[in-house]
């Protein structure tokens, strides 16, 4: 992973940093994934969001719902291109608001015979292409976009896929997503974030809510568990070690439910863990982190071990 980060305007106080990104996977059986994402200053008061990625990457398929069962594994080949790009004015003081745009192709290889995607009754098994038109809206008060002491994040986005624009299906989705910091004291802090998603309409399975991953619900295999709706919250508290190292400690609740009548605080599932920061840039806050996670759920491996550039969130 490769960060660059640069200031447009150094004479603004708190202007959020350029930022280039571009991510790489690949493995020893030709499978890899690349990702290339840039959030761009155009001027003082707009922005410019663009992401461009390939995969061509395993995956794992459960089934859908809250409790698909770990031995309904089916292992697969997902290959993905994705390109989206969206233009945000800024309408308030760090409130930024716009329209984007995504289009995204996904084919299913080496599905397993006589699977739940084998039997071409999930949408997207046989492969989709997916075009959608996006209103997003950004109100960010964090001190640092890396490692945040105070304030918060506040991300909303609807997007609407329909075939009258060149979409294979029609739905939408929306998401939304809340993180605020606080330092208790000296670069002591107490993070938590809430995550929202609700979909409507046909939706390919890929496109689902997934539960699970190295951001929020550390601790279940990405996309665990999928559905149509989506909640997840979870805390975190970071806090020095010593020279450059950190150290933090995080617990999450989450569910997915076919209905939003079915996410339920007695159905969460619970995942949480601890993990140690060494600080690889100091004048930004970029850090490499190792986090250590465990689940509560039964009938799941309970085990998972990240290590990645930035935080969770």
């Amino acid at each position: 992973m490769v960060i660059h980060c640069q200031q447009p305007f150094p004479e603004i106080e708190n202007h959020k940093p350029d930022v280039t990104q571009l991510m790489a996977n690949y493995t020893v059986n030709a499978q890899g994934k690349i990702k290339f994402m840039l959030n761009k200053s155009m001027g003082q008061n707009s922005i410019v969001l663009t992401e461009i990625s390939y995969s061509h990457f395993p995956g794992n398929f459960y089934g859908i719902g809250p409790n698909t069962l770990s031995q309904n594994e089916e292992n697969y080949i997902q290959n993905e291109i994705l390109l989206a790009g969206s233009f945000l004015q800024q309408i308030s003081k760090n409130i930024f608001f716009g329209p984007g745009l995504r289009i995204i192709d996904y084919e299913a290889q080496d599905k397993k015979t006589n699977g739940i995607l084998a039997a071409e009754n999930v949408l997207g098994s046989e492969g989709i292409r997916v075009l959608g038109l996006e209103l997003q809206g950004i109100w960010d008060m964090r001190d640092s976009i890396f490692y945040p002491y105070k304030g918060w994040l506040l991300e909303i986005k609807t997007t609407l896929y329909s075939k009258i624009i060149g979409s294979e299906s029609d739905f939408y989705r929306f998401d939304f997503n809340y993180s605020r910091f606080h330092e208790i004291f000296k670069q002591n802090i107490i993070a938590w974030q809430i995550m929202f998603t609700t979909t409507g309409g046909d939706v390919p399975f890929q496109l689902m809510p997934h539960l699970g991953g190295p951001h929020m619900m550390r601790g279940f295999y990405q996309g665990r568990f999928i559905d149509r709706h989506y909640l997840a919250l979870q805390t975190e508290y970071r806090f020095p070690i010593y020279w450059r190292f950190k150290g933090n400690v995080f617990a999450g609740l989450g569910q997915v439910a076919s209905e939003m009548r079915g996410i339920s605080t007695d159905k969460f599932k619970i995942a949480y863990g601890a993990g140690l920061r060494f600080v690889l840039n100091e004048e930004r806050n970029i850090n490499l982190r190792a986090d250590f996670a465990l689940n509560s759920y039964p009938d799941e491996k309970n085990f998972m071990f990240y290590i990645i550039i930035k935080e969770a969130f």
